[in-house]
């Protein structure tokens, strides 16, 4: 909505001449209300050049964001008309040749377009894979037979990096979507051949003795023990279905498996011995490159030491699973080891000294369990991506090999009593993205060089008690976006501090000390949304510039000693909803 709407660039088309929309309110709250409001006050034709100028407002958004391209909005304007009149003309033209088509079917002059007698939906479907973080993107729509769209799904999950189990995850979510909305007879239709082929015989691996052996997966069942037919077995995904009952404890005899993934099941008790132990007599899993448990909630295993003679495991999700007990101190014999993830657990010990040893380890998620002592504070994973160690009872510093680690995009620590200096060496990581410390205990002052983090785009360090000025460079990273501080003991600068992050959209700097005035800088931050400066002690005038910013939608300076009358343009833009500036010395009316 902010890319085709709010924000200055979209705003300065829609308010350009020859816009049906030249004079409307800015203060839609979503898609669907601005739709509405188009089909109610406009006629079809605007509707259709509306239309024609969201599409090319999202395609000059593209254009300045990849390609550094910027149209002014006179040329958006005109480039949607041209393209409005060269709709029309096509328009006219197919209706035309649909026409005499029409004419000609049933009289042996030529096949033309029939609408298929019986068919009364049809889905399409279609996911996108990012390897890096994880993750996935499922978009689903729902078509009558005329075309009309009847529904629509976007969707972000977690995959393990399979392009046949993404595509089959939008295929399971486009038939819980036609479930949840009643619908029988519907056409799936999607480019994905493998997992067709999937869908006609389910499973179906080479096997010295079976070439084609099939089964499906009913409801609540156990694994069959076919698998173990399958000796030449390289990768078994079970994952996301309801098989329940105990993992096979002769899974060991599939010795050639490089990926295994038992995640969102049912399965109860204990890990299998032999998924970490390897007698060499009867086989073992030592290719095993990849392990999936995640979301096994019945499962109530500990951690079996013997997963350090997975050499080649890289990739260790365990989410969910009701882990309990230790991280065994073996853990750096794991030397492939590239992503850890036991989160959401119960472990309860101490994170052992060895935990960032393997020199492969890039994402650590150990969120959400009841860890405690410090963190390890040797550190020589150096290729580190993201740590994530928050909702703990993690205490003492922030270990300072955390500044080698050149690779780090994302720290998370929040949500545990850890106290001490956050260390200065965390302002020399040229890649961090996001820095989550929030409700810890934390004191002193903050990192000098924060504000030279050029990638830096998330910062909360609220709820502390760090106890010195803000930095003077604080605003200056360009790709800072959200600024939380708020619950500090922080205190103004001498010199005012230059604003440079120009995208920022949240600043809380609320329940400090803060004395002085507001900065006149943050009247350039036209994409802010939010601005909590309450319970301080800054005083002076609200600066007119307040009043300018388009995007505001939370203002809250109350409790402080501001005077003098409010900006007299604030009520300009309709897209304010709070307004709090309660116990000040402000003496003007509303504007």
């Amino acid at each position: 909505m902010h890319a085709i709407w709010w924000c200055p660039v979209a705003y300065d088309v829609w308010v350009e001449e020859g816009s049906p929309v030249q004079k409307w309110r800015v203060g839609v709250k979503d898609v669907f209300q601005l739709w509405d409001e188009m089909h109610s006050k406009l006629t079809t034709e605007n509707v259709e050049k509306v239309v024609m100028m969201l599409r090319n407002i999202w395609h000059h958004r593209n254009k300045v964001i990849f390609d550094k391209q910027f149209l002014g909005p006179t040329t958006v304007v005109q480039m949607s008309l041209v393209g409005y009149e060269d709709f029309k003309v096509a328009q006219r033209r197919l209706g035309g040749e649909v026409e005499q088509k029409n004419d000609r079917v049933g009289s042996g002059g030529g096949k033309g377009w029939k609408k298929r007698e019986g068919l009364q939906l049809k889905a399409n479907f279609d996911a996108a894979l990012n390897v890096s973080s994880l993750s996935m993107g499922i978009g689903i729509v729902i078509r009558d037979c005329n075309g009309e769209v009847f529904a629509v799904k976007c969707a972000k999950r977690t995959c393990n990096c399979h392009a046949v189990v993404a595509e089959c995850t939008a295929l399971w979510e486009a038939m819980v979507l036609c479930e949840d909305l009643g619908l029988g007879v519907v056409m799936f239709e999607w480019d994905a051949k493998a997992v067709i082929d999937a869908l006609i015989v389910e499973i179906r691996v080479p096997d010295q003795s079976q070439r084609n052996t099939t089964f499906s997966n009913d409801e609540n069942r156990s694994i069959p023990r076919a698998l173990h037919n399958y000796s030449k077995l390289e990768i078994l995904d079970i994952s996301q279905n309801y098989f329940y009952g105990a993992i096979l404890d002769d899974i060991h005899c599939m010795s050639q498996l490089r990926e295994l993934y038992l995640d969102s099941n049912n399965f109860v008790g204990n890990i299998p011995s032999s998924i970490g132990s390897f007698p060499l007599e009867i086989g073992n899993l030592s290719n095993l490159v990849k392990l999936g448990l995640a979301y096994n909630s019945k499962i109530v295993p500990l951690l079996p030491s013997e997963f350090r003679k997975l050499k080649k495991l890289k990739f260790l999700w365990m989410t969910g699973t009701n882990l309990m007990g230790q991280i065994p101190n073996t853990i750096d014999e794991m030397a492939a080891l590239e992503h850890l993830d036991l989160s959401k657990n119960s472990l309860i010990c101490k994170i052992p000294n060895s935990l960032f040893m393997p020199k492969n380890l890039r994402f650590v998620y150990l969120y959400k369990n009841q860890l405690s002592g410090e963190i390890p504070q040797v550190v020589e994973a150096l290729n580190l991506n993201v740590i994530d160690l928050s909702k703990n009872y993690l205490t003492r510093p922030i270990p300072d090999d955390f500044g080698k680690l050149k690779n780090l995009t994302s720290l998370a620590l929040f949500l545990n009593p850890l106290f001490g200096k956050i260390s200065d060496s965390i302002g020399h990581l040229p890649k961090l993205i996001n820095l989550n410390l929030f409700n810890n205990n934390f004191s002193g002052s903050l990192p000098s060089k924060l504000g030279e983090m050029a990638t830096l785009e998330h910062l909360d360090l609220s709820k502390n008690s760090l106890t010195s000025k803000i930095p003077d460079n604080l605003f200056m990273p360009k790709n800072l976006r959200i600024i939380y501080l708020c619950k500090n003991k922080l205190f103004m600068p001498k010199n005012p501090p230059v604003v440079e992050a120009l995208d920022l959209d949240v600043i809380n700097i609320s329940k400090n000390y803060l004395i002085g005035t507001i900065l006149d800088d943050f009247g350039k931050l036209n994409n802010l949304t939010g601005l909590a400066l309450f319970l301080n002690q800054l005083f002076g005038k609200i600066p007119d510039s307040i009043g300018h910013l388009p995007r505001l939608i939370n203002l809250n300076l109350f409790d402080n000693n501001f005077s003098g009358s409010l900006p007299p343009k604030l009520g300009r833009y309709s897209m304010l909803e709070v307004l709090q500036v309660s116990n000040n010395k402000v003496t003007s009316q509303l504007p």
